[in-house]
């Protein structure tokens, strides 16, 4: 398991800094989460308002189901599946992509997610 805390706002405000003085025809960041911004010191929608600044377009994806699901662990007794509760704040996604001039998406499975990145294409052009 990746961990409890997830920092949208950090992450996003890290690839800015990393793509801001690139010179490229388009730069994109595509967010992929399956939760809530619940640590770090940006606020995710400041980071998406310092992304349009630097034209970054955000693609968002949150992925997952709603309620309980099984992660497969390593425990001391072997693999074992425990349940967590998925938490994605998709309200959130749908905002920071908004803001950059992105597009939110749903993956519920990895096929769904392979289509998503279809759909973004090699460089982030999601409208053919």
């Amino acid at each position: 398991m990746a961990g409890d805390t997830t920092a949208i706002g950090s992450a996003l405000a890290t690839c800015v800094k990393r793509l801001k003085d690139l010179t490229s025809k388009s730069r994109v960041v595509i967010l992929l989460t399956d939760g809530r911004n619940n640590a770090g010191s940006i606020n995710p929608e400041t980071a998406a308002e310092l992304a349009r600044t630097f034209a970054i377009k955000v693609y968002t994806i949150g992925v997952g189901t709603e309620g309980e699901v099984p992660f497969l662990v390593d425990t001391m007794f072997g693999k074992r599946y425990v349940y967590q509760r998925v938490d994605l704040d998709e309200a959130l996604l749908k905002k920071v992509a908004a803001i950059t001039g992105g597009t939110y998406f749903k993956a519920t499975n990895t096929e769904a997610l392979a289509e998503i990145y279809r759909q973004i294409g090699p460089h982030g052009e999601d409208d053919g």
